[in-house]
């Protein structure tokens, strides 16, 4: 019994610890954690407006 519950603390604490890491992420050893399959995941929203107008003008 006392396996098991060190075996549930741990996954536990695993589970803790990615879930504070989701929030409230800390700097990293290594430079690229987690590489982004598209290189700009957050475009500029004012790209789009400018091609539309010069489309429109």
């Amino acid at each position: 019994m006392g396996l098991r519950s060190e075996k549930v603390a741990l996954v536990y604490r695993e589970l803790c610890d990615g879930f504070i890491e989701l929030f409230f992420p800390h700097p990293h050893p290594h430079p690229h954690p987690h590489p982004h399959p598209h290189p700009h995941p957050h475009p500029h929203p004012a790209f789009p407006v400018v091609r539309s107008l010069r489309f429109l003008g």
